[in-house]
């Protein structure tokens, strides 16, 4: 309830006026529902479940009561900058492939977070180990290009967003705008601090079905484990399992920043007490069978040492075959 007041404000505050705004209320037992009882604004609709029924249950009792084609998610804590709406909508409104739009996102301090990337081929690819699509700064459309309208699965009690992304993700074109229009508040009390194994367990699963669909891979859990946690790479079924992932994929980049020196990192492990033509050679090897196309990691801070000085000559040649 405390932070309750300045978000409703931040919506009713949006330079895009022509909206409904549906509050869902799952049965508080603060002052939240009398506090939601002055609002006087028409376009407020406010439901109030009987019972608790948690966040995907709730979303879902949401979703069911708008009208609009575009919804706009936004949580209870945080806050919507004045311009979120207009911008998201224009960029509906200038794409009508556009299935998914998500913003950029700070924290009340100022601090920006992780960017997310912005183009639908880098969001697709990033769907592997990350959500891709901040849920908080997201706007979707209501239903699919059949007309059919479109729900969170109910059975995922966390993380139930990046099983919709994925759903999506078959439905159109993603985007997230390269501009933060949310500010997001940090306290103990938020969904995303607490039932980590159920979040865990639903982006493990999530995996699975983007290397299922995107890959044609049927994972196994240690496979899992490479793609989420890279730095458990500490096999060569393991390395080459990755180089796999990075060969199959249609947009190569993102993959390298991240796995790349865990990739590398395993060979110079075991070459690092080897004269140079040996590493050489191993480099050689594995740009064959992981089919490199560019290692744009290897400029950035956390390039492996070894690979600064005359290897890196190497390394380049061998990329630009």
């Amino acid at each position: 309830m405390p932070f309750l007041p300045d978000a409703v404000q931040s919506i009713l505050n949006q330079t895009y006026a022509d909206f409904e705004f549906i509050i869902v209320d799952d049965c508080s037992t603060d002052e939240t529902q009398s506090y939601l009882e002055t609002l006087t604004d028409p376009r407020i609709v406010i439901l109030r479940n009987e019972r608790n029924l948690g966040c995907t249950k709730s979303l879902n009792v949401g979703l069911r009561e708008c009208h609009g084609e575009i919804i706009c998610r936004m949580d209870a804590d945080d806050i919507s900058l004045p311009q979120r709406l207009e911008l998201q909508i224009a960029e509906f409104d200038r794409r009508p492939d556009l299935i998914c739009c998500g913003t950029q996102m700070q924290e009340f301090s100022g601090e920006a977070y992780s960017a997310v990337p912005t183009e639908d081929e880098n969001i697709r690819t990033a769907l592997l180990y990350s959500t891709p699509i901040m849920h908080p700064t997201a706007c979707f459309k209501r239903c699919t290009p059949l007309g059919e309208q479109l729900f969170y699965d109910e059975t995922f009690a966390a993380a139930q967003d990046a099983e919709f992304w994925f759903r999506l993700s078959a439905l159109g074109k993603m985007k997230n705008l390269d501009k933060s229009l949310l500010v997001r508040r940090r306290h103990d009390q938020q969904i995303s601090n607490r039932n980590h194994s159920e979040q865990l367990q639903t982006t493990r699963l999530v995996c699975r079905k983007v290397l299922e669909r995107d890959y044609k891979i049927n994972a196994t859990e240690a496979d899992l484990d490479c793609i989420l946690f890279p730095a458990t790479c500490s096999t060569l079924q393991s390395v080459l399992f990755l180089g796999e992932i990075i060969r199959r994929g249609k947009n190569k980049r993102p993959l390298h920043s991240k796995y790349g020196p865990a990739i590398f990192g395993f060979w110079k492990s075991q070459f690092v007490n080897q004269p140079a033509f040996a590493i050489t050679l191993a480099l050689r090897h594995l740009i064959h069978v992981t089919k490199f196309v560019a290692l744009p990691w290897i400029k950035a801070k956390s390039c492996p040492r070894f690979l600064k000085s005359a290897e890196f000559s190497i390394v380049a040649t061998f990329t630009a075959l």
